[in-house]
């Protein structure tokens, strides 16, 4: 299973007094039967953590010998039940899913690519590369490659793979021959600045790349 993933991310912090067992008890009541208590979902569902929703979820299925996901599937229909199961799915799963949308079909949604692959640490898009493939049973790269194309492929491709160096310790030896390499490029042509350029923004580490 995925990590959880830990910081900033997100307005919903740690409910305070959590208790997976008492949610998962009070979710299966939510749900059994006839009807629906849409409201208990709600309430739950929205005010715990990533974190928690992952343990809630593991409670429901020691709990009730079945996913949790799959219940909710089978009582909600239509956005609620989108809203619902996307919220107990683990970050890395949940980015997978957005990224398949976002190529699904004519067209591709650019800025949700750019927005979840700009924004994921190497570890988090190793993760997402591996529920991608999980899921869908394809490579997320191969699926980049066809469905995009240009430099704006290359550079999904770099964050895709998860190689941006992330120490956040100044190298300046290496932020001045860096430096040298773009100027270089600049001075010789267009296409070589561009393409050394995008390598160096993708790739290095943030304080090297201020």
């Amino acid at each position: 299973m995925a990590s959880v993933w830990v910081g900033s991310r997100g307005a919903v912090k740690d409910f305070l007094g959590f208790s997976a067992g008492r949610d998962a008890d009070a979710i299966r009541k939510a749900i059994k039967g006839l009807g629906t208590d849409e409201d208990s979902l709600i309430n739950i569902l929205t005010q715990r953590s990533n974190a928690q929703r992952q343990l809630i979820v593991k409670e429901y299925q020691a709990a009730c010998g079945k996913e949790l996901k799959d219940d909710l599937k089978g009582d909600l229909s239509g956005n609620f039940e989108h809203i619902m199961v996307s919220l107990i799915l683990p970050p890395a799963y949940f980015d997978a899913k957005q990224l398949k949308k976002a190529m699904k079909g004519t067209g591709t949604a650019e800025s949700i690519l750019i927005e979840i692959l700009a924004s994921r640490t190497s570890k988090q898009m190793k993760e997402v590369g591996d529920a991608y493939y999980t899921v869908y049973g394809k490579s997320l790269g191969d699926e980049i490659s066809s469905e995009t194309s240009g430099d704006f492929r290359k550079a999904l491709l770099f964050l895709a793979n998860a190689r941006r160096d992330e120490s956040m310790k100044v190298d300046e030896q290496l932020a001045k021959k860096d430096a040298e390499i773009l100027y270089n490029a600049g001075e010789k042509n267009g296409a070589q600045m561009k393409t050394s350029s995008l390598k160096f923004y993708v790739s290095e580490a943030f304080p090297n790349s201020n």
